[in-house]
């Protein structure tokens, strides 16, 4: 009986034995398995990383390229406000200019029937005078 005993408890050891060292290799897969995983997570975040940076970067440049834009438009508009105020500026001195061509042609008008009277008082003069 202890014989038989012992054979079947040598047995059910060799069992169990069995059992855990395919558990045992399969943990091994396993772990290799999550190690090979962990390090290709660990690529992944290093990308990431690297992603994240550029963007960073992308947005700073985009960011000072915003800001240079805003400059520009403030720019823009004060120079169409200096234009717009030289524009007037300049439709005044057309109307003032045109104003004083105005009273000068009336001025050489003026001066030409005095001139043109002057002469025939001249000669209005000369005639009396050879009388």
């Amino acid at each position: 009986v202890a014989s038989l005993f012992a054979k079947n408890t040598l047995a059910r050891l060799t069992k169990d034995l069995h059992v855990q060292t395919t558990m045992s290799e399969t943990t091994k897969v396993e772990h290799q398995q999550l190690e090979q995983k962990h390090s290709r997570l660990e690529e992944k975040c290093s990308q990431l990383q690297s992603t994240i940076a550029t963007m960073e970067k992308n947005m700073k440049e985009n960011n000072d390229i915003n800001d240079e834009l805003a400059k520009t438009k403030r720019e823009l508009a004060s120079s169409k406000a200096d234009s717009h105020f030289a524009k007037q500026t300049l439709a005044k001195l057309a109307k003032d200019i045109e104003a004083q061509t105005s009273v000068s042609q009336i001025k050489v008008s003026e001066y030409r029937k005095f001139e043109q009277q002057h002469m025939q008082d001249q000669q209005t003069l000369v005639a009396l005078v050879k009388e």
